[in-house]
């Protein structure tokens, strides 16, 4: 799939997508309200036309929703955004009547620790669209395309600039009216909708990755799992003692890391993982520790580097955990201590995302540290 230039516009390739994207509806939303954009090298020259190499790998943000008003008009929007190390970039792609001289597309950006920013294309003077900012609009048959180029420093500096795994806020939109003072007719997230008032939420950007774990599904590295450990007593342990039971049990991909209990045996997820200290994270997973043979087997995850802890105990399949806590250090590195000689072990599917310091899609704030 290639982004649009003056070539794909010509071909009618694009409009065609953003036609089938309107009949399914304005209301239409993506799978998830949530966006994990690429680091790239390559800075586009903003012009409005999209069409170099950079926007191809670009992140797909589709389609910008709306309550009504946009598939009434018969218009239709999508979005493709990415990062350097000095900015963040987006495209957009607007298919319907109106043209740039009626119509503006935004982007609204609330970084860590900082108030939210607004950018136009076309830009204009008032809000954010502050120096080095750039953006550009072009008209192409039967729509239009955008570019806004934001610098990075404008919105955050030092401790504060975005690095891997981290979230941000984000919400675009199409809008009525050059100025950006009209209506939204599209947006991403969509608005609910039962909602009253036609309010878009907030978006969840997250930078090269959402999990910090490298390896939280257990599917690289043979015989054990790439980054995982498992040690008994102290003692490291080179292999699981059945190397090939972990593959009849598993949640998600090819295999599941399966460990035997003998005395005081620890289970540590991938390597410490570097956090920002005072900001909440989540960590999910699933473990089973099978009831068999009247064995009590126990275990506790654990964030030691934070004092959380969740106590499991056996079950019957494979549960789901969930364990938000504050960074109190700068790294941090989960695990399992198990007990129950003779128990087993499952574990798979786990995940360490930040949480966001801010309203989230589902309207609710960050959940509290347990």
């Amino acid at each position: 799939m290639t982004f649009p230039g003056r070539s794909l516009w010509a071909k009618g390739v694009w409009r065609g997508v953003l036609a089938t994207v309107t009949c399914l509806g304005g209301m239409a939303r993506g799978v998830e309200d949530r966006v994990i954009i690429p680091l790239l090298q390559e800075r586009p020259k903003v012009d409005g036309e999209l069409d170099e190499k950079c926007w191809q790998s670009a992140a797909i943000v589709a389609p910008l929703g709306g309550r009504g008003a946009g598939a009434g008009q018969g218009l239709a929007a999508m979005a493709r955004v990415f990062y350097t190390r000095d900015a963040l970039c987006l495209g957009f792609v607007c298919a319907g009547q109106d043209q740039p001289g009626n119509g503006c597309v935004a982007a609204q950006v609330r970084p860590l620790g900082a108030r939210a920013f607004t950018f136009h294309a076309p830009g204009h003077k008032g809000n954010d669209d502050a120096p080095g900012v750039q953006s550009a609009v072009r008209a192409q048959k039967a729509g239009w395309t955008a570019e806004i180029v934001i610098p990075l420093g404008v919105m955050a500096q030092g401790d504060f600039a975005p690095r891997p795994g981290d979230v941000w806020g984000l919400t675009l939109s199409r809008c009525a009216g050059s100025s950006g003072r009209g209506s939204t007719v599209l947006s991403w997230p969509a608005p609910p909708q039962a909602s009253a008032v036609v309010i878009p939420p907030v978006g969840l950007l997250f930078f090269s990755r959402a999990n910090l774990l490298p390896n939280g599904g257990a599917e690289e590295g043979e015989p054990l799992p790439q980054g995982w450990q498992i040690t008994r007593d102290g003692v490291a342990a080179k292999v699981p003692d059945e190397a090939d039971i972990e593959k009849q049990w598993l949640v998600e991909g090819r295999r599941s890391l399966w460990a035997s209990i003998k005395g005081k045996t620890v289970v540590t997820l991938p390597d410490s993982l570097p956090l920002r200290l005072g900001a909440r994270y989540r960590l999910t997973g699933t473990v089973w520790l099978p009831t068999r043979g009247g064995i009590d087997t126990r275990g506790t995850l654990i964030v030691p580097e934070a004092g959380g802890a969740i106590d499991l105990k056996a079950t019957p399949a494979f549960e789901r955990h969930t364990l938000v806590f504050v960074a109190k250090t700068t790294t941090v590195r989960p695990c399992l201590e198990l007990s129950g000689d003779g128990g087993s072990c499952y574990v798979d599917d786990f995940s360490l995302e930040m949480v966001p310091p801010f309203t989230t899609p589902d309207g609710r704030k960050g959940a509290p540290a347990q």
